[in-house]
């Protein structure tokens, strides 16, 4: 069995917060890393 880390997820869990509450509701920090998003 693979455990899952801490962060598994966290890019899902941040684009759907982003979508369902708008930028306003992100940190500064988070906005930041919203920016260096790269989709695959």
């Amino acid at each position: 069995m693979v455990e899952k880390t801490q962060y598994h997820g966290h890019r899902k869990r941040l684009r759907e917060r982003l979508l369902k509450s708008g930028l306003d509701s992100f940190a500064d920090y988070e906005t930041v890393e919203l920016a260096g998003w790269r989709e695959p």
